[in-house]
């Protein structure tokens, strides 16, 4: 947070976190994978690694659930019969 116009700075980064968050919801309902790394976060080495962890975390939650959702459509269906 720059030490010069704090109130501005403030309002200024409590608008872009509510735009993020509003973007965000949108393209989650879209069925977009969203995954935010603001740009304070990767600082330090060990933060560019957790940001990457956070990723590789959310990637393989996703596909397990697609996997876990087709594999439940399929055992609906029942048996082929082809």
């Amino acid at each position: 947070m720059p030490l010069t116009n704090r109130s501005y700075w403030c309002k200024k980064l409590d608008l872009n976190a509510a735009r993020a968050r509003s973007i965000n919801a949108r393209l989650r309902r879209r069925g977009i994978l969203v995954i935010r790394i603001w740009e304070h976060q990767l600082r330090y080495v060990s933060s560019v690694a957790a940001a990457v962890l956070k990723i590789q975390t959310a990637r393989e939650k996703r596909s397990a659930r697609a996997y876990a959702s087709r594999l439940f459509r399929l055992t609906r269906l029942g048996p082929s019969t082809c």
